[in-house]
């Protein structure tokens, strides 16, 4: 049989509610999901004609991970970054007493890498870390700015 990998967005605590009962049950995530989602085909069947959208077709292998992996791997990355903790990182950084040296090789690392997660991030639609990142690259450029100019 076929199968289709599909990404869906749920509420975190659900989620791990979801995952941490079938794994103490020992059932399989996606044999779950697949019965509830049959029986509410079933349930709402009659009440849509639901055969009137859904052309009946022999089943096929679908791939619609490539996008969805991609996002992902962009939010691992952007998660790796850490961007929190670098924007609270730099907003403590004096730029009076910080060790100039170390700055300078850090803080461009930061800029040029917040600021290719930020194109990466804009382009896959996912604003909030958009706008996490260029908080990040434009306090980091400043900081930057005042350490130089020291």
């Amino acid at each position: 049989m076929s199968r289709v990998v599909k990404g869906f967005r749920i509420r975190e605590t659900l989620a791990r509610a979801f995952e941490t009962t079938c794994k103490v049950m020992g059932f399989r995530e996606y044999e779950v999901i697949e019965q509830l989602i049959a029986e509410w085909l079933e349930k709402i069947r009659g009440q849509l004609k639901l055969e009137d959208f859904m052309n009946e077709r022999k089943e096929s292998t679908i791939n619609i991970t490539i996008k969805q992996t991609q996002i992902n791997l962009i939010i691992a990355k952007i998660a790796e970054l850490d961007p929190k903790q670098k924007l609270h990182e730099i907003q403590q950084l004096d730029p009076r007493i910080c060790d100039k040296e170390e700055a300078l090789r850090w803080l461009p690392n930061v800029i040029r890498e917040a600021s290719i997660l930020l194109e990466a991030a804009r382009i896959y639609g996912l604003q909030e870390e958009a706008q996490l990142l260029e908080q990040l690259t434009t306090q980091a450029a400043l900081k930057l700015k005042q350490i130089i100019e020291r």
